[in-house]
């Protein structure tokens, strides 16, 4: 299927245009996390952010490449996360 999570829903990544995205944050690296039950989850160190109708912006896409984010959204602002 071509959904990501997005907050805890599903969005179709068809359905999101290129004009929607604004920045691309730079975590430095990316990065495992644990939760509760033990289960890891990698966050890639790049981050597409932008405005999917809900007045504040929201993560569209992530990878651990920064051309390839670069050139699928059309945005060249990267943001270093401090």
């Amino acid at each position: 299927m071509n959904a990501i999570r997005v907050l805890a829903r599903e969005v179709d990544v068809r359905t999101i245009d290129k004009a929607q995205a604004k920045y691309i944050t730079d975590f430095g690296k990316s990065f495992e996390t644990i939760d509760d039950h033990g289960s890891k989850t990698t966050i890639p160190r790049y981050g597409v952010w932008g405005n999917l109708g809900r007045n504040k912006d929201e993560v569209l896409d992530t990878s651990n490449s920064l051309p390839y984010l670069k050139k699928k959204w059309e945005v060249d602002n990267v943001i270093p996360w401090r």
